[in-house]
């Protein structure tokens, strides 16, 4: 079981933790809707609630609908089900079967958060008709990021509701002060993550964010030394590869020089292994850094390509693949050895020239002109399917391509457009 932090920020006061959203372990384990009321039965017994804040828990629609009777039972039992939320998912329900879920909740009086809301099937009616039991909405990054306009009018009917309104995925310091600059006073996200903040700590102080700073510092020197562990690694690499070849050349007929061969060999292997482990440890140092990195560059190469649309009508084809199958394994290793061989399968399949960029922990994007839907087809079967050593892993890819159209009025549209296609996939797969 895991916390995340909801902080609260009063205007012109000290912020505090407001309340945890309670995560499950490995969620890539929950597969069926009776695994996710396993999962919330056991976090919510597990939770000692020895303080006054709240507690949000995840569960889907449908494991609401089915097990509603256990769920109810479970907190009519706990002296503490004022502090308890129930963080509605809501997946793939129909309006009537949403209107059900609102319709438990309201006759056992307990208090639900909207995840996702403006992205999914919420709507505002639906908040007014049930807003004495909604205790906060929770707005996605992509949401946030994208159409500030949205947002505004979310707080605004928030505040005349006395809904909290939360915005998730915060990553960075300038990312907090936009939000709380336009109104926003719930948050959560990496960002709040950058250190353990104790369950009775009840401010924010100077104190913590001083040492989110140290602690930020630290960070950058372990990716300082690893990008220069990597560095030299390469270069021993490139010097022990050079040796290798002028060594073939003096091989026949010595016996002694063909076995000084096989060992540079598998001391390259070795290395290589390494440098493949260093990049594991140096992505996740960066994290959202290094995905935000490969999300500009992304958006960079998109820029110009957009121009050269709207100026000359030079269609090209953003691709993306998502890899939920990825989601289900535990070895960082394993998941980074797929990624070198995707990206080479993506560069036999559509040339050397395609630049590849990882925007998020299982989602690769890359551009490519005169794009054939048979080859996108062809090209998902090749990678449906990987192997490493002895077994095989199902990447249960979603491929998908995104063209810029003449209804994009502008570059925002279209980056806009893309980010809710992908959050969709990802959503539904």
């Amino acid at each position: 079981m895991k916390k995340e932090p909801i902080i609260h920020y009063p205007q012109d006061n000290q912020p505090y933790i407001y309340g945890y959203e309670i995560l499950a372990e490995k969620p890539s384990l929950i597969k069926t809707i009776e695994d996710d009321f396993n999962v919330f039965k056991l976090n919510f017994l597990l939770s000692e609630f020895n303080d006054s804040k709240v507690y949000h828990f995840n569960l889907q629609g449908r494991t609401i609908l089915k097990f509603w009777k256990e769920i109810t039972e479970l907190l009519n039992k706990s002296s503490h089900r004022e502090k308890v939320v129930i963080e509605l998912l809501e997946g793939e329900l129909s309006a009537n079967e949403l209107s059900e879920v609102f319709n438990i909740f309201s006759k056992e009086d307990i208090k639900v958060s909207l995840d996702d809301f403006g992205t999914a099937s919420s709507n505002f009616d639906r908040l007014i008709e049930y807003r004495h039991i909604v205790e906060s909405v929770k707005i996605d990054r992509i949401l946030w990021k994208n159409m500030p306009g949205v947002v505004s009018e979310i707080l605004k009917f928030g505040k005349d509701h006395n809904i909290k309104v939360i915005c998730e995925k915060v990553e960075s310091k300038e990312e907090l002060e936009i939000l709380i600059s336009v109104g926003v006073r719930y948050l959560q996200g990496w960002y709040f993550r950058k250190v353990e903040i104790k369950d009775e700590r009840e401010d924010i102080s100077e104190e913590f964010i001083e040492q989110c700073s140290l602690d930020l510092k630290l960070v950058d020197r372990y990716i300082w030394d690893l990008k220069e562990l990597k560095a030299t690694t390469l270069y021993r690499i490139k010097q022990l590869e050079n040796i290798h070849k002028n060594l073939e050349h003096l091989s026949l007929g010595r016996k002694d020089i063909y076995n000084a061969i096989k060992i540079l060999n598998e001391y390259i292997k070795f290395l290589q292994k390494k440098i493949v482990e260093v990049e594991v440890y140096l992505n996740r140092l960066e994290g959202p850094e290094f995905f935000q990195k490969e999300r500009d560059f992304l958006k960079r190469e998109l820029l110009d390509r957009f121009l050269k649309f709207k100026k000359n009508k030079s269609y090209f084809s953003v691709i993306c693949i998502y890899l939920k199958g990825l989601t289900e394994l535990n070895s960082i290793y394993e998941i980074e050895k797929i990624f070198q061989k995707l990206y080479q399968q993506i560069i036999i399949f559509f040339g050397e020239d395609v630049k590849i960029f990882r925007v998020e922990d299982f989602v690769l994007c890359f551009t490519v002109e005169n794009l054939k839907r048979e080859m996108l087809v062809k090209f998902k079967e090749k990678i449906t399917e990987f192997r490493l050593k002895n077994h095989a892993i199902n990447l249960k890819p979603t491929v998908f391509s995104v063209e810029p159209s003449e209804t994009d009025e502008s570059f925002e549209n279209f980056i806009i457009r893309l980010d809710m296609i992908l959050h969709e996939v990802k959503l539904y797969s």
